[in-house]
C-alpha cells in the first residue's frame, strides 16, 4: 500500500495492525518504509523486504507481507507484489507504484491494483498539486475501463492504446509535461556546482527544484540519554553521532515539535560544544542532538513527532559531535591493499573506461593521470599514522584497509572473551585479518580487524555478553587525502612546469574525486594550526609516496600567488584554486568568453560547463570504485 504522506502510512499500518489482532486468519508481517526512519531501521526493513522476495521467488512458504510505503518505493525498489494499494497520486507517480505489482510476471490474472482517497478533511494534497492528482485521477478511470474492456491485453499494449484514446491523451501528455516553474537558470546551476558550506555555514539551498515528502526542507536528528533540566549534555565522554542514527525530519514538524519546551542542541565547532537551539533558529540542513525522554521517534513508525513514542533501545549518553567531514569511510575496504597497487589498478580501470566510452586523447589523458595520482596524498604520514595495528609490513604504503571492531571486555573472563571472538568468527562472511588485546587507561579492549561489519544480531550478542555495544573504530585522519595528493601535483604544474606531465583537468578531478571539494579548499576547524583542508601548511610538506614532490599551499589562495619586487612590480607565480576552477567552469552566460583567469593552458581541456567537470569527476569515482572492489592484490597477516 502507497501513501502520498508519511502520516498517513504511519495511520494505515496501525489501523492494519489493530484489524489483525482482532482477526483469528493468519498473522501476516506489517512493515513500514518512508523516509522518516532512522539509517539503521530504514534498512532493517529493506533487508527484510528483500529477504521475503527471495524466499517468496524460491517458492518457500509463507504466511504473507504487507508493506506500507510513501513515494520511497516509486524509484529503485525491486519488490513484485500480489495486490497493490496506491493513494491518489499524478499519473507519473502511479505508473511507477503500479511497476511494483507483479514485477516478475507471474501472477497474470491473479494480481489486482486498487486506488483509494483519503477523506477529505484529513486530505492535503502536498507534495502535490491539486490540479497533477485530478489528472491522475481521470487517467486512471480511462485505464480502469480499458483494462475492464480488455482484460488479458499486456501491460504495454494497454498503456499504448491508453495513449491513443482522444479524451485522454491530451491529459497524458499534460502529465508528462515538466513544470514550468521552479526552473534554475544557467547561473542557479553554476551555484550548485558548489558542494562546500557558505562563509555563514549554510549550503546552497536546492529545496527550490527537488521535490520533497513535505512541504518544506529537510534537518537531521538524533537522540542521547541525558536529562535535560539536570544534566549538561559537554560533561559527559559518551558515543560520537554515528550515521545510522540519523532521522531527517522537515524543519516545520521539528519547529513544531519544539513548541512545548522540549529542546534541542546543535554542536559549535568553534567551541567544540553542543549549544541549545532555539526553534527560531532552525535552518534545513543541520544536524540537532534531542534528549531520549522526550520521544518522537519509535522503531517501527519512524519519525512521529509524538513524545509518547521512545526507541525500543538502550541510548548511549551524549559525547562529542565527531567530525564525520573529515572522515575516511571510502578507505576501508576489508583488505589491505598497497598503495602502489591501488594507484595501479584504478589507472587500469580507467583505461578500461576511457576505450568503452572512446574518450579520446586529450580526455583520456585527463582521466588516466588522474587515475594514477588520485591517492597519493593518502602517503603523508598523518594518513598512514592513522591506519590499524598491526600492519602486514610496517614500512610499507597502504591505500586500503579492514574495518577495526573494538570491544571493551575488561571485567570478562578470558573464556567469555574468546566467546566473543567466536561470535564474530561466526558471523556470516566474515574474515578475522587480526586480533589483539590492548590496555587503554583501566580498560582491556578486544581490537579485531574485519573484512565485513559484523550483522546487528552479533553486534547484540556481544553487547549481551560485555554488556557494553561494540564500536566500529571511525577512520578520521582529519584531512582530505585527494587535497593533499592535488597540492602536490599543483606544485608539479605551475611550478616545475617545463614538462606539463598532465593537464590542469587532472589537477582538478583528483581533488574532487570524493565529492567533497569543489570551488573552495578550506580550512578544518579542528585543527588549531593555519591548514588547508586539515592540512598543516607547510611549505616544507614532502610526500613520501615521492620526496621530491612537496605540497603547494599557495593553491588556496584568493586571486594569484606571487611577489613584489624592488620596483614594487607584482610578479606573478600561479593563479589560485578559484581561478583553476572559473576556467575549467568557464561562464555561465550564452557565448561566454571561453578563458577567464588564464589559470589553464589553451591546449588543454577547460570552459567545460558543471555537466561535463561532474562527468569527468563520477568517471574517476567509477574507476576508484572498482578498482577497491576488485584489487589485483590482497594482503594477510602473516
Amino acid at each position: 500500500a502507497v501513501c502520498n504522506r508519511v502520516t498517513h502510512a504511519q495511520s494505515l499500518k496501525e489501523a492494519i495492525q489493530n484489524i489483525q489482532a482482532q482477526s483469528e486468519s493468519p498473522k501476516r508481517e506489517i512493515l513500514l518504509l518512508t523516509s522518516r526512519f532512522r539509517l539503521k531501521d530504514r534498512k532493517d526493513a529493506l533487508e527484510k523486504v528483500a529477504a521475503f522476495e527471495e524466499a517468496r521467488k524460491k517458492g518457500q512458504p509463507h504466511s504473507g507481507l504487507i508493506l506500507i510505503s510513501t513515494q520511497v518505493i516509486e524509484a529503485g525498489f525491486d519488490v513484485s507484489a500480489a495486490r497493490l494499494w496506491t493513494e491518489a497520486a499524478p499519473w507519473t507517480s502511479f505508473v511507477q507504484r503500479l511497476g511494483r505489482l507483479n514485477r516478475d510476471g507471474k501472477l497474470n490474472g491473479d494480481a489486482k491494483a486498487f486506488v483509494f482517497e483519503v477523506p477529505a478533511q484529513q486530505r492535503d494534497s502536498v507534495p502535490y498539486d491539486e490540479e497533477d492528482l485530478e489528472t491522475g485521477k481521470e487517467i486512471v478511470s480511462a485505464l480502469k475501463e480499458l483494462c475492464a474492456e480488455k482484460p488479458d491485453l499486456p501491460a504495454r499494449q494497454t498503456f499504448a492504446e491508453l495513449k491513443e484514446k482522444l479524451n485522454i491523451a491530451k491529459r497524458i501528455h499534460q502529465a508528462l509535461e515538466p513544470k514550468p516553474e521552479p526552473f534554475p537558470r544557467a547561473s542557479d546551476v553554476h551555484g550548485l556546482f558548489s558542494t562546500e558550506p557558505d562563509v555563514f555555514g549554510g549550503f546552497t539551498d536546492i529545496s527550490p527544484w527537488v521535490r520533497n515528502i513535505e512541504a518544506y526542507a529537510d534537518m537531521t536528528v538524533f537522540w542521547r540519554k541525558f536529562d535535560p533540566d539536570k544534566e549538561d549534555p559537554n560533561s559527559g565522554e559518551g558515543q560520537g553521532l554515528q550515521r545510522d542514527e540519523l532521522c531527517p525530519v522537515s524543519v516545520w514538524r521539528l519547529r513544531q515539535f519544539l513548541k512545548d519546551s522540549r529542546k534541542a542542541w546543535f554542536w559549535e565547532p568553534k567551541k567544540k560544544r553542543w549549544e541549545l537551539m532555539r526553534p527560531a533558529d532552525l535552518c534545513p540542513g543541520m544536524t540537532l542532538m534531542l534528549p531520549a525522554a522526550c520521544g518522537g521517534y519509535e522503531t517501527a513508525l519512524g519519525w512521529t513527532g509524538d513524545p509518547r513514542s521512545k526507541i525500543d533501545e538502550d541510548i548511549p549518553t551524549p559525547g562529542p559531535f565527531e567530525d564525520r567531514e573529515y572522515e575516511d569511510r571510502e578507505s576501508i575496504t576489508g583488505n589491505w591493499i598497497y598503495l602502489e597497487t591501488h594507484l595501479s589498478d584504478t589507472r587500469n580501470a580507467a583505461e578500461r573506461i576511457s576505450a568503452s566510452l572512446n574518450l579520446g586523447e586529450s580526455a583520456s589523458k585527463c582521466l588516466l593521470r588522474a587515475a594514477e595520482l588520485h591517492d597519493i596524498g593518502k602517503s603523508l604520514d598523518r594518513w598512514q599514522g592513522k591506519l590499524p595495528c598491526p600492519r602486514p609490513k610496517e614500512n610499507e604504503l597502504y591505500a586500503k584497509f579492514p574495518d577495526e571492531l573494538v570491544v571493551n571486555v575488561t571485567k570478562l573472563s578470558d573464556k567469555a572473551r574468546r566467546e566473543c571472538l567466536k561470535r564474530i568468527q561466526n558471523d556470516q562472511n566474515q574474515t578475522i585479518f587480526k586480533t589483539e588485546l590492548r590496555t587503554v587507561a583501566e580498560s582491556i579492549n578486544l581490537h579485531v580487524q574485519i573484512f565485513l561489519r559484523p550483522s546487528r544480531s552479533t553486534m547484540d550478542e556481544l553487547c549481551e555478553i560485555t554488556g557494553e555495544r561494540p564500536k566500529i573504530k571511525p577512520f578520521r585522519p582529519g584531512f582530505r587525502h585527494g587535497v593533499a595528493s592535488a597540492l602536490a601535483m599543483w606544485r608539479q604544474y605551475y611550478r616545475n612546469e617545463p614538462s606539463l606531465d598532465f593537464p590542469a583537468l587532472a589537477i582538478y578531478m583528483v581533488a574532487a574525486h570524493h565529492g567533497k571539494v569543489r570551488t573552495v579548499l578550506g580550512a578544518n576547524p579542528h585543527v588549531a594550526e593555519p591548514n588547508v583542508c586539515g592540512i598543516p601548511i607547510d611549505d616544507s610538506t614532502a610526500l613520501p609516496w615521492n620526496p621530491a614532490w612537496t605540497l603547494d599551499f599557495e593553491a588556496a589562495n584568493d586571486g594569484a600567488s606571487g611577489e613584489f619586487d624592488a620596483d614594487g612590480t607584482f610578479i606573478f607565480k600561479a593563479p589560485g584554486w578559484s581561478g583553476l576552477v572559473a576556467d575549467l567552469l568557464g561562464g555561465w552566460e550564452k557565448n561566454a568568453p571561453k578563458r577567464t583567469c588564464g589559470a589553464v593552458a589553451e591546449n588543454e581541456p577547460h570552459s567545460l560547463g558543471p555537466f561535463a567537470l561532474a562527468y569527468f569527476e563520477t568517471l574517476l569515482r567509477a574507476a576508484d570504485g572498482r578498482s577497491s572492489a576488485q584489487p589485483s592484490q590482497m594482503l594477510k597477516h602473516g
